[in-house]
């Protein structure tokens, strides 16, 4: 609901008012999925729906803590990152596509592959499309 309420809230054609949410524990690679905190940020993005701040370093280089990733609401083209989720843990994936699967490729190196034969073998959460660093 609140997801869609922030369609709604736009506030002017060029500044977007987007929830943020904010885990509760440290940012982890498997982050179990229990939303939290909430506050609102402002984006030039026209593409982002919600963001989500990173609350530890796990994915340095790509983001660092306190960075507030952009997420649109679509399935990642190839090359993209984007939050899966993965009995009801969260994971933050570059799609790369195979001939007839895709590999959902950890962004650190630390972390687990999965590889699936069709996008909706997993949920997504949206795909990673700007970040606000901190």
């Amino acid at each position: 609901y609140a997801l869609n309420l922030a369609m709604s809230e736009r506030n002017s054609p060029d500044k977007f008012t987007i929830p943020c949410i904010i885990p509760t524990e440290s940012f982890r690679d498997g982050l179990e999925y229990n939303i939290t905190t909430r506050v609102d940020v402002v984006t030039n993005n026209p593409h982002a729906y919600v963001a989500m701040e990173i609350t530890s370093n796990v994915f340095t280089p790509t983001y660092c803590k306190g960075d507030r990733v952009l997420i649109a609401n679509r399935f990642p083209e190839q090359g993209e990152i984007a939050i899966f989720i993965v009995d009801n843990h969260m994971y933050f994936r570059k799609l790369v596509e195979k001939e007839d699967w895709y590999l959902l490729k950890c962004i650190n190196g630390r972390g687990e592959d999965f590889k699936i034969k069709r996008p909706d073998e997993v949920l997504y959460m949206g795909t990673c499309v700007g970040v606000i660093r901190a």
